[in-house]
């Protein structure tokens, strides 16, 4: 049995480490510890790490004085038995945190460096307990163990003594922010006893906010501090697409069900957490988990307080009817921040309405504040309704494909008790489902014997194609099919662009991989087309340019599939010059008609925070971009500089703008005018008439539909 506390480093006093947090597990009865230190050396591989044994150093301590002078002085010799077994030791992955002395030590030679450790911890469970991670480590029943200088050491490596000298000292304070974590089989009697529960102890939130405010970092804080995941897993531990860990942003909103005991009542919760992306070109992820959630949590960021995408998902929000929402601020760890911290809370209050004393704080990187935060979540936010005793009524919002599964589809259970065996009917799409598997993400897939009322979880079932997921769609048991719940539809495309494999024999490759990838983004539209010039391929429909850009290189990263994409589009609303026949949606230049009555455009309502400094620039482009004012409105707001804190005040901008304007290099424009001070985003703003024309080129006095394009008709002679 293990225990592990969580420590987390206040404000570190150097800069030369690289690990700002690490679990340490102490074992009841340890004979020798292990460090591996960023700066650790290479070692054999019989080694674990650096070792000293327990009690031989303690008989050595005590006869030993702290030392005045620390800088290069010898450090005393300590023997050393051969070590217990390693399952037997402390293992600690990073740089030591918490109220210590931490020493960089280096050989003689100046060949290796090594780090190492004196810890106090004070433990909410032994208060006063006293730890030595890289010497001694303690026993959790023993509160009175004895304090060591830990200047004085000796450091082997397997069976061979490295003699060294200490090179530097330092030392700073900490705290425990963390809670004990009990064994695996203790989680799990307590996992089962909540999903055997009612919906009373079950809260379903997302977290929402702009762009690198802090959610996936929050996620991350959330499913350590529940011991979801151990303390040093990898870093945005939800974001589990390769094309997530490169581009570091949320492109896919994923699902999390934590375990959570109040510390005031000792009540466990199940916590369904849905952490979204930031971006404008993903809000329909965001969308999707608004819709299975009965509160969320919006993150502000200290520094840049409200931009454009917090009044956009504030916005989605109302338009949810979303019982409760929880706002924190967050990076209040940075310097700059305290003081910030009342006008940031009345910038939010002026938004959202909450009062201010309501405002959380908090640090997602350090954990500062999230107990708070766990508390507020189960306080305020209501549990999900339905009754148990009804026939199965669920909403499916998400759905992917699992290589030993088939595909599986999530739903959020809003009456009913859903159990393996069972044949659910889709309402809209009229499909049976045999279900063959239900269960939770813990974090990952955890088969569970029912799924409950006000619970969300999987199901894995017949299906086998990928047209037949019916997200969005709600399920009911065959032969009782009753109304079905408010649905979110596929979100209206803005950007179309013909994608076509690099190699022509690729095409059924191409075909397979796009309809993986409908699965898992159901925003994305797909229509078999063939060029000329091209081949055979794909007219696809995506949400802006960098959905399309993820989009390339997901086909090229999951499926192994390289693919050429053409210039993007916007569509067209196009009404012919014939009497009787219908509107047409044109979405490229070889679709378009020589001959037609009027053509409209797609139009965006863009929202721009921006500073004040900026705004004569920022105008300037958006008229040039055919762009009408609808708002203007001071924001004032803190800033923060590399010299100094200063306030400055910014400004909220509403623009009219045609989708044509925006989707290529309007957002580069935009930071270049205001040296990457600016907040964009955009939402749907209806039609509006335009003067198109279609570009054409002439090889050899033929036309080459295939380099045609639609261009505004006073620049068509520009592009």
């Amino acid at each position: 049995m293990c225990r592990e506390f969580f420590l987390r480093l206040r404000s570190p006093p150097f800069s030369d480490l690289r690990s700002t947090q690490l679990p340490i597990k102490v074992p009841f009865r340890p004979a020798c510890v292990s460090l591996r230190g960023s700066q650790a050396p290479e070692l054999p591989r019989r080694s674990p790490g650096l070792l000293v044994d327990a009690a031989r150093w303690r008989e050595v301590s005590r006869s030993l004085k702290p030392l005045k002078n620390a800088q290069k002085q010898p450090i005393s010799s300590v023997k050393r038995h051969t070590p217990r077994p390693l399952r037997r030791q402390v293992s600690l992955n990073g740089p030591l945190q918490s109220s210590f002395r931490l020493l960089q030590l280096s050989s003689p030679d100046g060949s290796r460096d090594f780090l190492c450790s004196g810890v106090a911890i004070d433990s909410p469970v032994k208060p006063q307990v006293c730890a030595f991670p890289i010497l001694p480590g303690f026993h959790p029943k023993n509160p009175r163990h004895p304090s060591i200088d830990s200047r004085n050491l000796s450091l082997f490596t397997g069976l061979r003594e490295w003699p060294c000298r200490l090179f530097r000292l330092f030392s700073t304070k900490a705290q425990v922010v963390g809670t004990e974590k009990g064994n695996s089989e203790e989680r799990r009697l307590r996992l089962q006893a909540v999903l055997d529960g009612g919906a009373s102890c079950v809260r379903n939130f997302s977290i929402i906010a702009h762009i690198d405010h802090g959610k996936s970092t929050l996620s991350d804080r959330l499913l350590e501090l529940t011991g979801t995941i151990s303390q040093g897993a990898k870093a945005q531990f939800l974001d589990s697409l390769e094309v997530e860990t490169t581009r570091g942003i949320t492109v896919k909103a994923q699902t999390c069900s934590l375990l959570y005991r109040h510390p005031k009542t000792g009540v466990d919760y199940l916590l369904n957490l849905i952490d979204t992306p930031g971006h404008s070109d993903f809000s329909h992820e965001v969308t999707r988990g608004l819709t299975v959630c009965q509160g969320a949590v919006l993150l502000v960021d200290g520094l840049q307080g409200i931009q454009a995408q917090t009044i956009s998902h504030f916005g989605r929000t109302r338009r949810q009817n979303l019982e409760r929402l929880l706002v924190a601020i967050n990076k209040v760890d940075l310097p700059a921040v305290p003081e910030q911290i009342p006008s940031v809370k009345a910038s939010i209050a002026a938004l959202t309405g909450e009062k201010e004393e309501d405002v959380l704080a908090v640090s997602a990187k350090t954990g500062q504040g999230i107990d708070d935060l766990l508390q507020a979540i189960v306080e305020r936010i209501p549990p999900p309704e339905g009754k148990e005793n009804a026939p199965v009524k669920g909403l499916i919002f998400d759905s992917w494909f699992d290589a030993k599964k088939g595909i599986v589809q999530l739903v959020a259970l809003k009456e009913g008790v859903l159990k393996p065996r069972m044949t659910l009917v889709a309402a809209h799409a009229r499909k049976a489902i045999q279900v063959k598997e239900v269960g939770i993400l813990h974090p990952f897939m955890t088969p569970t014997k029912a799924l409950k009322a006000g619970q969300v979880g999987y199901i894995c079932s017949n299906i086998k194609r990928t047209q037949d997921a019916c997200v969005g769609d709600t399920v009911f048991p065959q032969n009782q099919i009753g109304e079905p719940l408010p649905c979110f539809g596929p979100p209206k495309c803005t950007v179309y662009a013909g994608v076509y494999p690099e190699q022509a024999a690729d095409y059924e490759k191409l075909q397979v991989a796009v309809g993986r990838l409908l699965l898992t983004d159901p925003a994305v539209e797909a229509k078999a087309e063939v060029s000329a010039a091209l081949g055979q391929g794909f007219r696809c429909g995506f949400l802006g340019i960098l959905h399309l850009d993820v989009f390339k290189e997901r086909l090229k990263t999951e499926h192994g599939v390289s693919v050429l994409v053409t210039s993007p589009t916007v569509p067209y609303h196009v009404t012919p010059k014939k009497k009787g026949q219908q509107k047409r949606v044109v979405c490229s230049a070889s679709d378009f008609p020589d001959f037609f009555e009027q053509v409209e455009e797609p139009m965006v309502e863009a929202t721009l925070v921006v500073p004040l400094k900026s705004v004569p620039a920022i105008q300037q482009l958006c008229m040039e971009r055919r762009g009408e004012e609808l708002r203007y409105e001071c924001m004032p707001m803190h800033t923060s500089s590399n010299d100094s804190n200063h306030q400055q005040d910014s400004v909220l901008l509403v623009y009219r703008i045609p989708l044509a304007e925006v989707i290529l290099d309007f957002f580069d424009r935009l930071q270049a005018v205001t040296s990457g001070l600016v907040s964009f985003d955009y939402i749907d703003a209806g039609l509006a008439p335009a003067d198109i024309v279609k570009v054409g080129f002439l090889f050899n006095g033929e036309r080459v539909d295939a380099l045609s394009f639609l261009a505004q008709r006073s620049r068509a002679r520009e592009q």
